[in-house]
This record gives C-alpha cells, structure tokens and sequence, in this order.
C-alpha cells in the first residue's frame, strides 16, 4: 500500500507541474477592445482633412487614427495652428477645432458633450488645455483632445 500512495503523490505533482507549465506557456496576448470596424474615415471628413493639411503648408501635418479614424495630430512645426489673438487658452483653442470641426469628424454634440479636464501653465509660458469627450456625462477613458496656447503670442 505505500508504495500506491507514493505513485498517487508523484503522478499528482507531475500533473500539476505540467498543468502549470503549459498555461505559462500560453500567455495572454493583449487586445484592443475598439471597434476595428469603425470604417474608413467619411470622405468629407477626408476631404477636410487634406483641406487643411494644404492650408498648414509643408511644416504641417494632420494624421488619422488607423483603429478609430479619429484625427489624431494636427500640427505644424514651423509656427502656430492659429494666427495671433487673445483671450482665453481654452476658448482660443476650442474655437480652433469648432472652426475645423468637419476635419476633426465632430459634430455639435460631439462639441457641446467635451470637458476640459486639464489646465497649467508651464515655466515657459505656455497655457496646456486638455478635453475629454464624454458620452451621457461619463468620460471616455482613451480619448483626449490637447492644445498648447502661447499667452505671448496669443497662438494655438
């Protein structure tokens, strides 16, 4: 009789270790929960969106999101995205992506239902402003909207 319960023991650890070692060799792979079938992104939000590229000049980029088809950088690197003004960093930047509203694919909804979530000014001067959109109040955790304002020039 030991001798069985010395093979049960060993065939259970045996077991055990192999069951262990196979789901260590089966690693979970990441997964992006967003929708892949989101679609291309609508022509007139494409056609905006080389409007203003254009409009930008050569130092000016405009970017898609290859999962959401969102905008996802407008930019130049040769100045500013806005001319010189005043007022406000959030207004100035908010009325910026009202005016190129068809390229950032939003509509008035869209717009109304943005929260600033985050304002500070840097050692440099420049006002940081950062929008979460939100649906029914509740904020979306993987998208955000962000501008820099240079309070000297008055430019986003």
């Amino acid at each position: 009789m030991p001798f069985d319960r010395l093979t049960f023991v060993v065939v259970l650890l045996a077991a055990t270790i192999t069951s262990g070692t196979a789901s260590a060799a089966t690693p979970l792979g990441s997964v992006d929960t967003r929708a892949r079938d989101s679609g291309p992104v609508a022509p007139d939000a494409r056609r905006a969106r080389s409007a203003l590229e254009r409009r930008l000049g050569n130092e000016g980029a405009v970017t898609t999101d290859r999962v959401s088809g969102a905008a996802r950088l407008v930019a130049r690197t040769d100045g500013f995205l806005t001319g010189r003004g005043g007022g406000d960093a959030a207004t100035v930047a908010l009325d910026y992506v009202r005016a190129q509203a068809t390229a950032f694919d939003l509509d008035g909804a869209d717009l109304s239902a943005l929260r600033l979530t985050s304002r500070y000014t840097s050692s440099d001067g420049v006002t940081h402003v950062a929008w979460t959109q939100t649906d029914d109040g509740i904020a979306a955790y993987d998208t955000q909207s962000r501008f820099s304002h240079s309070m000297s020039f008055g430019s986003v």
